[in-house]
This record gives structure tokens, C-alpha cells and sequence, in this order.
């Protein structure tokens, strides 16, 4: 039978005088050092590489979730959502991308309600689409009435209004 040895050394004072010490949260093994005294793994992950990255920010760009993302492909939520923000801080600002109207857009106005702290506070979201270029040109958050709708379908700029609407 063939048995190979391998020996390994430590990453800060090259010393072969190792002993396995338990498991990282990942599952690698953990060594320590009996010459100077380092715990640590031996060939840890410095970041991911590009392909994964760009496999990630597809996921996200199709909506999947954090906590999916997490699940499939074994990045930390919290990884991710700094990826986000990076890329968001990479981006032209607003102002510079939003495409001008033409005379026969179609706008599309959507809406969602939920409670908030309790029953006898129902709130509303309204968001005004370009059928067209799929960009946000207004949103208002308030109390049911037809006010809000009012101001979205008579003004296509962007607007936030924060408050209750009665």
C-alpha cells in the first residue's frame, strides 16, 4: 500500500510543529501553532471569485432573495447586501439615466396596502410606471383616499410624499 505524508506549515513562522485544533464555522480544519502560537486555518478564503459574483448579482437582478441566495450558493446575507451597495455606489446618479417622455406614454399605477402596528392603521402604496422604459415616476405613502391618485395621474415627475392623505 501507498501512503503519501503531507506535511504542512505555518503561514507566520514557517514551523512544521502543528496540531489539528477543531473546526471553522465553514467546516475547514483548524490548526495551531506550537512554535509561535497561531490558530488558524491554513489555506482560508480570501473573497470569491468573479464568476460566483457575477452568478450572485444575475440572482439578484431577477429578484431572487437574500436568504435564497444564501441558501444556494453559500454567501453570507450580509456579503451580498454589501455587493449591493457597491454596485449601487458604482452607478450614474439618477438624474443622468432617467429617459425623456414622449407624448403617448402609458403610465401604469399600482398599488398595495398593509396594516401598520395595528388594524385601524391601514396604509397605502402608490407607484407610478412608464409602461415604456419601466422607470418609477412617482410614489406616495398614505392613508386610503383618491388624493394621492389624483396627484400621480396629474403629475408624471417625481414625487414623495410621505404622510397621511384624508
Amino acid at each position: 500500500m501507498i501512503q503519501e505524508s503531507i506535511t504542512h506549515q505555518c503561514a507566520r513562522c514557517g514551523s512544521e510543529r502543528l496540531v489539528r485544533n477543531g473546526h471553522d464555522y465553514k467546516g475547514a480544519q483548524k490548526y495551531h501553532c506550537k512554535a509561535c502560537g497561531r490558530y488558524g486555518t491554513l489555506k482560508s478564503q480570501v473573497g470569491y471569485p468573479t464568476t460566483v459574483r457575477l452568478q450572485v448579482q444575475r440572482a439578484v437582478i431577477e429578484r431572487m432573495s437574500l436568504r435564497g441566495i444564501e441558501r444556494v450558493w453559500g454567501i453570507s446575507r450580509q456579503t451580498v447586501a454589501r455587493w449591493i451597495a457597491q454596485r449601487g455606489q458604482a452607478l450614474e446618479p439618477l438624474a443622468t439615466t432617467l429617459v425623456p417622455a414622449q407624448s403617448a406614454e402609458v403610465l401604469e399605477l399600482d398599488e398595495v396596502w398593509s396594516f401598520v402596528g395595528k388594524k385601524a392603521e391601514d396604509w397605502w402604496l402608490w407607484v407610478a410606471l412608464c409602461r415604456r422604459t419601466r422607470q418609477d415616476l412617482s410614489l406616495i405613502i398614505g392613508a386610503n383616499a383618491l388624493g394621492p391618485v389624483a396627484c400621480i395621474c396629474g403629475n408624471a415627475s417625481p414625487l414623495i410624499i410621505r404622510g397621511r392623505h384624508r
